[in-house]
């Protein structure tokens, strides 16, 4: 059966949302690379994994190499990323029935669902990639290796700033859905 979206899940972990051009810096079990300022504070003994899983929440941010990555935390979710107008959203699959019902979800989710988040995320030239943060952000398979649900997706959006806003989007008994909302500026 053909799926409507794409989809990126983990292994277990959180998931990274990393700005393209800084991803190898991403170290995932292998080890940490704070950015330069970090590097005085830094405990050796802690992965870029173990920072990302230390998000308790379903959503926060990571310093990675000169640029920030969000962190897509609390249980790992399959994610898809629909892009519209103002830069688009990511949806995490919690539970429903079908893809079908993802997508009849969506599209009535009401503006109040919205909530603002402090965080934000900068787009640049390359755009974002979304992995497993277990995986280290220079080594992820070649598109054509890859499954479905896939291992990473590549997400193209113009260069910006983006704000994030979320929604826990419970339409029905059978359908649960989170959602971040990037929007430019």
């Amino acid at each position: 059966m053909k799926t409507l979206f794409t989809w990126v899940c983990s292994a277990g972990g959180p998931l990274i949302v990393v700005p393209a051009e800084v991803a190898q810096y991403w170290r995932g079990v292998e080890g940490w690379s704070p950015s330069e300022v970090q590097r005085d504070l830094a405990d050796e003994s802690v992965s870029d994994y173990a920072r990302a899983c230390g998000i308790g929440d379903y959503l926060g941010i990571l310093k990675v190499g000169h640029g920030e990555a969000l962190i897509l935390g609390d249980m790992p979710m399959q994610t898809a990323f629909i892009p519209d107008p103002e830069g688009g959203i990511f949806v995490r699959w919690m539970y429903a029935e079908s893809e079908g019902g993802v997508r009849r979800a969506l599209g009535s989710v009401p503006e109040s669902a919205w909530e603002p988040t402090p965080h934000r995320i900068e787009v640049a030239r390359e755009g974002l990639l979304v992995f497993d943060s277990a995986c280290s952000g220079d080594t992820l398979p070649h598109p054509s290796q890859d499954v479905d649900p896939a291992s990473w997706i590549h997400i193209e959006l113009p260069e910006g700033t983006y704000t994030v806003d979320t929604a826990d989007y419970e339409p029905d008994e059978t359908t649960r859905l989170i959602l971040h909302r990037l929007r430019g500026h």
